[in-house]
């Protein structure tokens, strides 16, 4: 499998998708020798001042920043170092905010390759995230996801003993790591409480975009009052493109492909609030890993 993954990445270099390092069609445009000249003269302007570039000029664009910019291709290495650190697999938390798709941090979740049971990722995530103690609904993306075991429990106002404030939580199937999870309240309050913190989004190289290709890709809508034990709707295909395309915009595509592979995606729209959320996010789970 080492040998196939290697002349995979080199199918990807081919084909120019080797992310911020790979070759692209401006160099083609340059056959003019005055517009040789501007374009030398801009590079070098670029060159001498690479952090500006990605932090000051987003007019120019993701794609001329992400395949010209040192920095960026010190953010693609800084994500690879990490991710694939050891084999095994990853889980890329990205809370994007829904409406302005600005991204409000992310968290990297990695561990060895190991198999987990439904009810052990359930246990787990109940455990570390101290959600799901009165109710233990099965995993609304299947007993044996190809993914991440996703468990939810709705807020409801029907009166009974587990009604109330709703929840939802979230475990890598490739590792057995939880990596999400949050409250869905009746009334005010915070939400998230796994993990306690994220990183920063500016190290994920905001305007480093990427044309690595998009995984495939499910997600749930998270939002709004529900019943005890019911299933929240599917995400229609245009959300889960816009909720891609804003983590595309970085360098985190190109760091995972760097050294590894990106499997799948769940996208999960999330509000603190069950009743009119007034800051909808999208939990994005990015699921990448080396395959040996």
């Amino acid at each position: 499998m080492r040998s196939q993954r290697l002349s995979l990445a080199a199918v990807f270099v081919s084909l120019g998708l080797a992310g911020c390092g790979a070759a692209t069609g401006f160099e083609e445009a340059s056959d003019a020798g005055a517009d040789a000249e501007a374009d030398a003269g801009a590079d070098a302007s670029a060159d001498a001042q690479p952090d500006a570039a990605v932090e000051t000029r987003p007019d120019v664009g993701p794609e001329l920043l992400a395949e010209t910019s040192p920095a960026c291709e010190a953010v693609v290495d800084a994500i690879s170092a990490r991710a694939s650190a050891q084999i095994g697999s990853c889980t890329t938390l990205v809370r994007v905010d829904a409406a302005s798709r600005a991204i409000l941090g992310y968290s990297l979740f990695c561990g060895a390759y190991g198999s987990t049971t439904e009810a052990a990722a359930r246990d787990r995530a109940k455990l570390e995230t101290g959600l799901g103690s009165c109710f233990s609904p099965p995993s609304i993306t299947g007993a044996n996801p190809p993914d991440d075991f996703v468990f939810f429990q709705a807020a409801t106002a029907a009166a009974c003993a587990c009604c109330g404030d709703g929840w939802v939580t979230a475990v890598s199937a490739r590792n057995g790591q939880t990596v999400f999870g949050a409250r869905i309240l009746l009334g005010d309050g915070d939400g998230p409480v796994f993990p306690a913190t994220v990183s920063p989004a500016s190290e994920l190289g905001l305007y480093c975009g990427s044309s690595m290709r998009q995984p495939p890709v499910r997600g749930f809508d998270l939002t709004g009052l529900g019943s005890l034990g019911g299933t929240p709707p599917a995400l229609d295909a245009p959300t889960l493109s816009a909720a891609l395309d804003a983590v595309w915009e970085t360098a985190l595509p190109a760091g995972l492909w760097k050294n590894g592979y990106v499997f799948d995606a769940v996208v999960l729209k999330y509000g603190a609030q069950a009743i009119s959320p007034a800051h909808a996010e999208w939990i994005v789970l990015l699921n990448s890993g080396w395959l040996e």
